[in-house]
């Protein structure tokens, strides 16, 4: 075997090294995925296959279909290899690379440019992209949404006025559901229910389509798991049970603070919690209003890195109009 590859080794070198020939480029490429799958490169094997890719790809302007079928080939080689890799800017450079034409001539590369934007912090780009990738009845990409809408949720409230972002990710978490099943299914299931709270004003049906979904989740062990219990409290909350949703958002606020740094910090899924539990007291008419305003100013005059987006939510809570009792009237 060691002979018949040193064979194949020196033959794809012979026509790489030939100044023209229509099978030049593919023996190129054919070298360069031999290296990668011989594995454990090292530094200077990296740089130097990054070099030849980038040279390789220069070559194939994609002037036919050939050459234009080596380069998309040749480029999802590139931009994995960077993915993969632990180096600064690796995501950037896959950007710059996967422009609209090369992601209309192949759209699987929409998977890679996702992956990317996903790095970079851009989780609107990234689902918008991923989107353009996945066909009809076809699951390859699952894997790679989960890990997106896992992002996505933590982060989801920083997005709940994008109504058109939240029906992108309400389409990218019904795709999971469809594609997995087990345990995954059952988180994919909360991911749906999650984004579809923020897409649009629900209806009573869709409300009881949850509160099913969420009795099968349940069923299925998630009864104690962190994320199931938020997406309770906010159904909870859109059917208007705003004391038993404050409760669960009471019972997150307690996990999140044995994760606290200090005592005298807390965590930004902590600050999250703490929000909805007095936004929900807020909704509920046996709340004293004068109280609630009085915890908010205890809150802000106690903590001093409050992130910026709870702040500004608590401070527009704490205008909460006073009830008629507090008034005197």
């Amino acid at each position: 075997n060691c002979g018949c590859e040193e064979k194949s080794t020196a033959l794809l070198e012979k026509i790489a090294n030939r100044p023209a020939g229509s099978r030049r480029n593919r023996a190129r490429l054919d070298l360069i995925i031999q290296t990668i799958r011989q594995g454990n490169l090292h530094k200077k094997q990296y740089h130097a296959l990054c070099r030849r890719l980038n040279e390789l790809i220069a070559d194939c302007p994609g002037k036919n279909e050939t050459d234009s079928r080596l380069r998309a080939e040749a480029i999802t080689i590139y931009c994995r290899l960077l993915l993969e890799s632990e180096y600064e800017n690796a995501s950037q450079k896959v950007l710059d690379i996967l422009n609209k034409a090369e992601t209309d001539y192949d759209p699987n590369l929409n998977v890679l440019k996702s992956t990317a934007l996903r790095r970079t912090g851009k989780l609107d780009e990234s689902v918008r992209c991923l989107l353009k990738a996945i066909k009809p009845g076809c699951c390859d990409y699952a894997g790679e949404a989960m890990e997106l809408l896992l992002e996505v949720t933590e982060k989801i409230d920083r997005f709940e006025k994008d109504l058109s972002f939240m029906k992108s990710c309400k389409k990218l978490a019904q795709f999971c559901c469809d594609c997995l099943e087990g345990q995954l299914k059952q988180r994919a299931g909360l991911f749906l229910i999650e984004t579809s709270v923020f897409s649009a004003t629900k209806t009573e049906k869709e409300l009881s389509g949850f509160e099913q979904m969420l009795h099968n989740i349940a069923k299925a062990g998630f009864s104690n798991d962190i994320d199931f219990i938020r997406c309770r409290a906010r159904v909870l909350a859109e059917e208007g049970k705003f004391q038993k949703a404050a409760e669960l958002w009471s019972e997150i606020c307690a996990v999140r603070k044995e994760e606290s740094a200090s005592s005298n910090s807390r965590s930004w899924k902590w600050w999250r919690a703490k929000f909805y539990e007095l936004a929900c007291l807020a909704k509920w008419p046996q709340t004293n209003k004068q109280q609630l305003r009085h915890t908010i100013e205890i809150l802000e005059n106690s903590f001093t890195d409050i992130p910026p987006l709870w702040s500004e939510k608590l401070s527009l809570l704490k205008q909460t109009r006073k009830t008629p009792s507090e008034t005197g009237g």
